[in-house]
């Protein structure tokens, strides 16, 4: 999971904003709509966590993974060896049985649509946006590793994030999805950025009808 306090709002060209901005709508109507759906958005996420299980007390990492809590490590090699996946939507790698692949597919074929605003698959090493990042398992292996993706993109994160909320509020597991990250992410449809960057990461998950609390 994307830490939220690394999503920050980056310096971009007066050039680089005039033509990125050449067709948005007027100030008055993208403030109205962004308020609007920042509203609707963070009525919607709080209404679905009250319904999600807590964070189980007294679960902790370890190095070892077990039937009931698993870990993905502190590298690529290690998630690999024990059998996470790359899961797009959150950057991260995560336990294979907590995947949820619905979501991650619809905003896979999102991503590498042509109509997005700076061409399919819209990730980048530099912050000017020159250095595209080849394909998803590139992406995968920039564990820690600065990422940049245009406002497009991280705002399509968070709505394609909605979608999982709805899917997985039946799951019996737990999905690293706090309200950190909804405060993120509408905070993020208010924000004019253009370039915004993340990290991918490593991240556990639990069982929770295999873990006992403590």
């Amino acid at each position: 999971m994307i830490d939220e306090s690394q999503y920050q709002r980056l310096p971009i060209d007066e050039d680089n904003t005039a033509v990125l901005s050449a067709h948005e709508p007027s100030p008055r109507w993208r403030k109205t709509w962004s308020l609007f759906f920042a509203a609707l958005l963070a009525v919607s996420l709080l209404l679905l966590l009250s319904f999600l299980p807590a964070r189980i007390p007294g679960a902790h990492t370890t190095n070892s993974p077990s039937p009931e809590y698993q870990h993905c490590g502190n590298s690529t090699d290690i998630a690999k060896s024990r059998g996470c996946q790359f899961d797009l939507l959150n950057y991260v790698w995560l336990p294979e049985r907590c995947s949820e692949k619905e979501t991650v597919e619809e905003f896979r074929i999102w991503l590498n649509s042509p109509e997005r605003q700076f061409g399919s698959w819209p990730f980048f090493a530099d912050r000017e946006g020159h250095e595209h990042i080849a394909n998803e398992q590139a992406l995968s292996e920039r564990v820690n590793v600065d990422t940049r993706a245009p406002q497009e993109e991280h705002l399509a994160h968070c709505i394609f994030l909605w979608r999982r909320l709805v899917r997985v509020a039946d799951m019996k597991v737990e999905l690293d999805i706090g309200m950190g990250h909804i405060h993120h992410c509408t905070e993020g449809l208010l924000c004019r950025g253009q370039i915004q960057w993340m990290r991918s990461g490593l991240i556990q998950c639990f069982k929770l009808d295999s873990v006992d609390a403590e």
